[in-house]
């Protein structure tokens, strides 16, 4: 232990007294690891995983062999894990772009409702508060600094969530439970933990040792403050990560264990030690669990359940656990995927393939390498009954609304300019996406390329693009950003990079990137107007990022500039209609209201 640590420890010990001392009514502490594959902790298999406070916590706690998320995606898996619920239920099926209805009810509201003392301390911007997750949290920290570079969100490391939870801890009365969750993004791209250098496989295992110890520096806290003998503790992944596997080196787009697969532990009060269960079972079945663990009423309409039975005396009965991803479809105009885990067996859908099902023995084939859906295709038949049996009982979908904060004053103003959003959007569909995972490297770096004045490199891309998926999204969109690059010279490029933009926010009006395209066309051919709208739609199909909200306010304080100099010449007509947009999107803007009063007058004058 080192000397600060040590430190922080006795500090904690002398508040726990100063308070009263004693031993703490049963807490409850949920770890979800961001990113975190199963296979990659010591009590999962990994040699030398260098995950001892994890390793120890399932050693003396009950390990779930074969657990799963509902998607590879944050928002979607967090907010299941949350509610008890499966995403076509609570609705959330993407990061970004909507708020979870008020109407769900989530762990901390349950967990407040009975007098525990609820907070979280969130590390990157999918999970903030405009998202809805704060449901029932006392204290929802959710502050994460400066972007890191190369990072695809604002984020913090978890020594800076462990930090904060441990200064709340002392707030909370010895006598007062506590619901506390954290959550650790390290082991999600880009890696930079210490000794996360080298390959990639190295960096990332560097990123779930230091997520680890941290780990390690929480439970240390909790035990100082006399919290840890009546503790039940959770640690669970919001997904996997993909590492090349399927050709998928991230996640999002699969639904191959690479990405679905996640660990699981669960210790404290009444459960067993060190025992391992090797029935699928689901994040869903998280929240249910907590619940019957600590005697709260049972939760209504949920589709997880107690697996409290795994480790007494009933046992857990056999059932299937369903995941999904969406991200294909709106991302990029490929079929959604979904999947129906029965014991070993696997059935992957794709509704809008031609190759609509796979079917994998994971008994035999973990690595899901073999295809078993023409020799057995009475099994993947009954698979997909099932599937199909289960999804018509599900409860109604909540309702969907706009994030709160400036995203939802966007959202809203789109709404009114006729604009519409919607989690399930039609879109052009057909292809499998594990048959275009090779495309989205080639996608990336042709776009970049284009960016960059790259056009040599960029075109030899598109060929490729091209070739893979003829009239495809994402070569569109590489031949859109290379007439944009042209069009710096070319006016006549400029012109069919707009085409070209407006075309693919045509065909897919839920990605982003054809939006903030369409909107540097706009703003290089001086329409600061369709600019800006063209813009604010790429916000509400989007997860409305800092760097997304900077670039909107620097698009409104151009427009305001013009505004000006429009009122200063004299052009009155034009000032007004520049003004009045700018009033609907800064009502409290002094400066704004005034000159659009004046120019109403000189023009009624």
């Amino acid at each position: 232990m080192t000397l600060s640590r040590s430190i922080a420890l006795s500090v904690l010990a002398a508040l726990s007294v100063a308070c009263g001392g004693g031993p703490a009514a049963p807490s409850v502490l949920i770890v979800s690891l961001d990113t975190t594959r199963a296979d990659r902790l010591g009590s999962y298999g990994r040699r030398q995983a260098a995950t001892p406070v994890l390793d120890a916590l399932a050693a003396r706690g009950v390990r779930f062999e074969r657990a799963y998320s509902v998607a590879p995606i944050t928002l979607p898996a967090h907010t299941s894990l949350h509610t008890g619920l499966v995403p076509p239920v609570h609705g959330l099926r993407d990061n970004g772009a909507f708020r979870l209805d008020p109407a769900a009810h989530t762990a901390a509201e349950h967990f407040a409702a009975a007098g525990w003392r609820t907070a979280a301390f969130v590390a990157s911007f999918p999970l903030e508060s405009s998202f809805g997750l704060d449901q029932g949290f006392e204290v929802y920290d959710d502050v994460f600094g400066e972007r890191a570079p190369g990072a695809p969100y604002d984020e913090r490391p978890a020594e800076s969530v462990v930090d904060a939870a441990l200064a709340w801890l002392p707030q909370v009365e010895p006598h007062e439970p506590v619901f506390l969750w954290t959550h650790f993004f390290d082991p999600h791209r880009p890696w930079r933990a210490p000794g996360a250098s080298g390959d990639d496989d190295r960096a990332y295992q560097a990123e779930i040792a230091h997520a680890d110890a941290q780990l390690g520096r929480l439970l240390d806290g909790l035990a100082a403050a006399g919290r840890d003998e009546q503790l039940h503790v959770v640690v669970v992944a919001d997904h996997g990560e993909g590492l090349g596997e399927h050709g998928e080196a991230t996640h999002a787009v699969l639904v191959h264990d690479a990405t679905l697969r996640i660990p699981l532990l669960i210790a404290g009060p009444g459960v067993a030690r060190g025992l391992r269960v090797a029935q699928p079972v689901s994040i869903v079945d998280v929240l249910p669990t907590l619940a019957a663990l600590h005697d709260l009423p049972a939760l209504q309409g949920v589709q997880g359940r107690d697996l409290a039975p795994a480790w007494d005396q009933r046992g857990l009965p056999a059932r299937a656990v369903y995941g999904e991803s969406l991200y294909p479809e709106r991302h990029h105009g490929w079929s959604r995927l979904h999947t129906w885990i029965d014991a070993d067996t696997k059935l992957v859908v794709a509704p809008s393939s031609e190759r609509r099902w796979q079917l994998f023995d994971l008994g035999d084939d973990p690595a899901e390498l073999h295809d078993l859906v023409d020799t057995r295709n009475d099994d993947a038949r009954r698979l997909a009954r099932e599937l199909d049996a289960w999804t018509a009982r599900l409860p109604a979908p909540l309702s969907l609304s706009a994030p709160e904060g400036e995203a939802a004053d966007i959202a809203e103003r789109l709404a009114a300019l006729g604009y519409v959003g919607s989690e399930d959007a039609p879109q052009e569909l057909g292809r499998h996406p594990e048959e275009m995972t090779g495309l989205l490297l080639l996608y990336h770096t042709g776009r970049s390329a284009a960016r960059n004045g790259q056009l040599a490199r960029a075109e030899q891309i598109l060929q490729q693009l091209d070739a893979l998926e003829a009239d495809g999204l994402s070569a569109l969109e590489v031949r859109a950003e290379m007439a944009l690059a042209r069009g710096a010279s070319d006016p006549a490029q400029l012109a069919l990079a707009g085409e070209l933009f407006l075309q693919a926010t045509q065909r897919s009006p839920t990605r982003k990137s054809f939006w903030r395209g369409l909107s540097k066309v706009q703003l290089a051919l001086g329409d600061r107007v369709a600019a800006l709208e063209s813009f604010e739609q790429a916000l509400l199909v989007a997860t409305p990022t800092q760097e997304l909200l900077d670039e909107h306010e620097a698009q409104l304080a151009d427009l305001k500039r013009a505004a000006f100099a429009h009122e200063d010449a004299g052009e009155h007509a034009d000032a007004q209609r520049l003004l009045q947009l700018l009033a609907e999107r800064l009502p409290d803007d002094r400066g704004v209201q005034s000159a659009l009063a004046r120019v109403r007058a000189k023009l009624e004058g």
